[in-house]
This record gives structure tokens, sequence and C-alpha cells, in this order.
């Protein structure tokens, strides 16, 4: 029996579309689960350098993983912004493994420039601050998959003394 050649053009469109459903799949699938985003706060703020132009800071960021598989991490950028106005920004291309339901501490710089700091000092001398507020906010890129997790911390320093001494305040996430 011979197959004429319209029906040979049509089963093999049919074969390649159904190998081309297949393939996607199979794609998809290797994906994996959708994994819950990290949570991102900050740890610890250190001064490195002091420049007439710029000033570098060392960040401390605590990375957990509220998931059931570590999250290897590719790389991070974030922004600083304190009392509601961006302060610093900063990237980070250092890999990270952040066990599943663990944590990892990750030591990170940021740069701002001089009229950042001029202007919460000056803010701050007329005593027009009661309360520091500061907000980090960024993304985290995963190893491996196309997508980049947003996060977001808030924390609030109370300036007023209580008993001498300025309070640490706390923090949220959002």
């Amino acid at each position: 029996m011979r197959v004429k050649p319209r029906r040979y053009g049509a089963v093999l469109l049919r074969a390649v579309v159904s190998a081309a459903l297949l393939l996607g799949l199979a794609a998809c699938a290797s994906l994996g689960a959708r994994l819950e985003p990290p949570r991102v706060s900050l740890a610890n703020l250190q001064l490195v350098e002091f420049g007439v132009f710029e000033q570098r800071y060392r960040l401390d960021l605590r990375i957990q993983n509220p998931n059931d598989a570590e999250l290897p991490i590719a790389g991070m950028d974030f922004r600083l912004y304190l009392n509601d106005e961006e302060f610093a920004r900063g990237l980070s291309n250092q890999r990270v493994t952040v066990p599943a339901f663990g944590e990892q501490l990750v030591e990170v710089q940021v740069t701002s420039g001089l009229t950042g700091i001029l202007g919460q000092l000056q803010r701050l001398g007329q005593g027009e601050l009661k309360t520091f507020s500061y907000r980090l906010a960024g993304n985290v890129k995963p190893l491996h998959r196309a997508l980049k997790y947003p996060f977001e911390y808030r924390g609030e320093i109370d300036l007023a003394p209580a008993g001498g001494a300025a309070g640490p305040g706390s923090g949220t996430r959002d």
C-alpha cells in the first residue's frame, strides 16, 4: 500500500507537534516545584570607608530558607533606605547555598553618596528625627533558575533616650 504525499505530510506534522509538546512538558517538569521566596533581613551595618564623594559599608544579611530543599543563590541586588530616602545600593555575585529550613549569614558591600548621608545628619542634628526607620529591598537570584525573588525588610530604631540609651528597635518583613 502506498501513502499519499498529502497524508504523509499530515502524519509528519502531528509527530513534530507531539514531540514539541512532550519536550515542553519535560522542560516544565525539570523546573521543579515552586519554592517559597527566601527571607532576607539586616543583621549588621558597619562603615568600612568614608570618602568625600562616597562611603562604603559592610552589611551582614541573614538569608532564611523556608523550603524543604536547599536554595543555591547566584547573587543579589539591593537598596538600603533610611527614613524613606534611598541611602545606599549594592550588588553581590557571592554564591551561597542556604540549607533547607536553615539560614546563612552573608557579608555584602553597599555604597552611598555624600548627599545621602548629609541629609540624614542634618535632620538628625536639627532634632527632627524621633525614630530612625530603615528598609532593605532587593532581589535574590537563585542559581539555575530564570526568576528572581524580591524581598523587603523594615526596621526602626527609637532615638528618644530611654534610660540614657537609644533602643535597638525592631524589624519586620513585608
